[in-house]
């Protein structure tokens, strides 16, 4: 249907948007989540294929360098927060406070190796442990082998059981 003017169309487009509103908005959100599926898939398959490419390996670590300095101090902020939070949610699965004095404050709570050898497993599973969910993931499956205890407290017992580093002394 022609209109006459482009405020006669325009009208039409609002009075028409205003009757069909939660159908057009219902469409819109399947189409979307119909050409996201369709999208990672392709995303997915392309990378995969490309992936082990050295131009396209020098062009991700040129775009993710670019990136980092551009907004290295928001990524700072975001990974100290998140660091925190995960330190905070594994020493409230861990108890909250000290095994020895039941001192609380986080600030001075730390994650102690029951039997010693902290230095030992972080150099033995390297990789896993520089991820926080993996670290806690970790934690959490062997949490016979771990203990929250204060600052105090665990230097003492470092100092009762001998358990310094080889380069410490």
């Amino acid at each position: 249907m022609p209109y006459k003017s482009r405020e006669a169309r325009l009208l039409h487009g609002k009075i028409y948007y205003e009757k069909n509103k939660e159908k057009l908005k219902l469409e819109a959100r399947l189409n979307h989540r119909e050409h996201s599926k369709r999208n990672n898939k392709r995303r997915k398959k392309w990378y995969r294929q490309h992936r082990d490419m050295p131009e396209y390996k020098k062009k991700i670590l040129e775009q993710s360098r670019a990136y980092y300095l551009k907004n290295r101090d928001a990524q700072k902020i975001w990974h100290v927060n998140y660091w925190g939070k995960m330190r905070k949610e594994l020493i409230d699965y861990m108890g909250g406070k000290c095994v020895k004095c039941g001192f609380k404050d986080i600030r001075a709570l730390q994650i102690d190796h029951v039997n010693g050898g902290g230095t030992k497993e972080i150099r033995i599973n390297n990789p896993q442990l520089k991820s926080p969910k993996l670290y806690k993931a970790h934690i959490e499956k062997n949490r016979n082998n771990y203990q929250l205890l204060c600052a105090n407290c665990n230097w003492i017992k470092r100092s009762e059981n001998n358990e310094y580093r080889k380069n410490a002394i």
